[in-house]
């Protein structure tokens, strides 16, 4: 939620290139804590059936909801006042792509083979997808040139989060 506060600073202030350097490194810290919640859980034997949903739900908060307001922000800032609207369209997308990445992920989870489960994703990550968002938007705020790719680079990485391409599970190759 710090992302958003951040994002409402901005709205006051105005200095975007320091705005989505915190926007950034916010997400590279959330990604951090990600990424090593499952492991602590499991070293300190209190993984249960709710943490695994509260995991879904901090990333659904954190890569979809945050970051799709980043998105927005962004796409304010760069697009003008009669294509405005698309800067909602394209929050909402993202929002909607991370949740469904999160549901998919969970149905198989559940019906996945043990000996199989976690060597592959079936589409990107959410918060591989969030990193390559935010660090984009980070991009563009100093290269005028990035801002229009901005909105397709965006929409191509919410694809490939409900896309059925398989990515590796790094840590278990």
């Amino acid at each position: 939620m710090a992302i958003v506060l951040i994002l409402m600073g901005e709205m006051v202030s105005g200095d975007l290139e320091t705005v989505y350097t915190w926007v950034f490194g916010l997400t590279i810290a959330a990604v951090f804590f990600d990424t090593i919640d499952g492991p602590v859980a499991r070293l300190l034997r209190a993984q249960s059936p709710m943490g695994a949903q509260l995991d879904n739900l901090c990333d659904a908060t954190t890569f979809g909801l945050a970051v799709g307001g980043a998105i927005v922000t962004f796409l304010l800032e760069i697009l003008s006042l009669e294509l405005s609207f698309l800067a909602y369209v394209s929050g909402f997308l993202w929002l909607s792509a991370v949740l469904i990445r999160l549901a998919r992920f969970q149905v198989d989870q559940e019906s996945a083979d043990r000996s199989e489960a976690h060597l592959y994703f079936r589409g990107l990550c959410s918060p591989v997808g969030a990193l390559f968002a935010v660090a984009l938007m980070q991009l563009a705020v100093v290269s005028p040139l990035m801002k229009m790719m901005v909105p397709f680079v965006l929409l191509f990485i919410a694809g490939l989060m409900v896309s059925n391409i398989q990515f590796a599970d790094l840590p278990k190759h």
